[in-house]
């Protein structure tokens, strides 16, 4: 289809695009956060009202995912070989511990009126059964 092409430039487009829809997410969901909450006069964390805590939560999903504008970064700077140092590994693997917390808790928020909440602690008990298989494949 798109022979003169190659799927990397695309790979890097879509990567680009991304982390600046992300970036612009962030800004602007961080300044309904504490708009809102001000407004409301949210004192305490523990008592956002549903719609902050999802805003919240999808504030994390969106700066987690400017994490790949690391990885755009770096493959940019490298011809499109991913070559991470240490320090792009680090900033990268706590960019995606972000997503994840981000997807926990809209998940949390969204299972709010199911019994038990188990959507989102089947989520986390998925996790560590996978993190156990994981570290027993790699270790």
């Amino acid at each position: 289809m798109i022979d003169w092409i190659g799927w990397h430039y695309i790979l890097e487009f879509c990567n680009g695009v991304l982390a600046i829809a992300a970036a612009w997410s962030v800004v602007f969901l961080a300044y309904h956060v504490v708009k809102v909450g001000g407004q409301r006069r949210v004192r305490s964390w523990r008592k956002l009202p549903q719609a902050l805590q999802l805003a919240v939560a999808v504030l994390a999903i969106a700066w987690g995912t400017f994490g790949i504008a690391v990885i755009w970064a770096v493959r940019y700077r490298h011809g499109g070989a991913l070559v991470l140092g240490d320090f792009d590994a680090v900033v990268v693997s706590f960019f995606r511990l972000v997503l994840i917390g981000g997807f926990l808790c809209a998940l949390r928020v969204i299972t709010v009126p199911m019994r038990w909440r188990w959507p989102w602690l089947g989520a986390i008990a998925s996790a560590a059964l996978y993190l156990v298989w994981w570290s027993w494949q790699v270790f």
